[in-house]
């Protein structure tokens, strides 16, 4: 079972086949039966993986290139012939073949967490020379502890573990303090502000996205 849930997008037009095995792994699965569909659940629930199943001919040549739309986001085609016959340079991270297996699922999600947010086998978060560890919540800058407030902290993880994704202020703020914070969008403002004074390096790492919100760079 995943932990934290994956939050997911099957693209199928017979989800009942999938779902399943999908939900047993730990995922929250969003169901799309077109690929505007998909791209608008895309930008919806922001999801960490998106499942595309061939399952009739009407579609399979259409999704054996992976749609523009649907790119910057962790793609996996799922198919009865995916490993033998899917084109490995149609844009795909990787490929499954039916039926699923929850413990597969488990474990390419949990590979391809790892991958994105460059976690070493100790727990710790690397970029230049930030360092987080995640099972003591300790941040360090070149050896040197930084003291951070545990929201500081939240948000400056958060920024990590989706480094390189455009995060907006409203999803920082769902994401940090919780969907019924009514604080307003300046509190993430504030909280960057404090964390690029108390670590110098990161206003190089987190770039401002003007109308948007943040993105780390590192």
């Amino acid at each position: 079972m995943l932990r934290p849930p994956c939050r997911a997008v099957l693209l199928s037009t017979d989800p009942e086949r999938l779902l399943p095995a999908l939900q047993e792994a730990g995922c929250e699965v969003s169901h799309a039966r077109n690929e505007n569909r998909a791209a608008d659940l895309k930008a919806e629930i922001r999801p960490e993986v998106i499942f595309l199943h061939n399952t009739q001919p009407g579609i399979s040549g259409k999704l054996r290139r992976l749609p523009p739309q649907l790119q910057a986001v962790h793609c996996l085609l799922v198919d009865s012939d995916a490993l033998g016959q899917a084109d490995v340079a149609a844009g795909y991270d990787d490929f499954m073949a039916v039926p699923l297996n929850p413990a597969e699922v488990v474990s390419r999600v949990r590979l391809w967490r790892w991958r994105r947010e460059q976690v070493s086998g100790d727990g710790i978060v690397r970029a230049g020379p930030l360092a987080v560890d995640m099972a003591n919540l300790r941040v360090t800058v070149e050896g040197a502890t930084v003291a951070l407030t545990f929201k500081e902290y939240e948000l400056l993880t958060l920024l990590l573990r989706r480094r390189g994704q455009v995060l907006t202020r409203q999803h920082i703020l769902d994401q940090v303090w919780g969907p019924d914070y009514y604080g307003g969008e300046r509190t993430v403002d504030v909280h960057i502000r404090r964390l690029r004074t108390k670590i110098p390096e990161l206003t190089d790492m987190i770039s401002t996205v003007h109308g948007m919100g943040y993105r780390f760079e590192g």
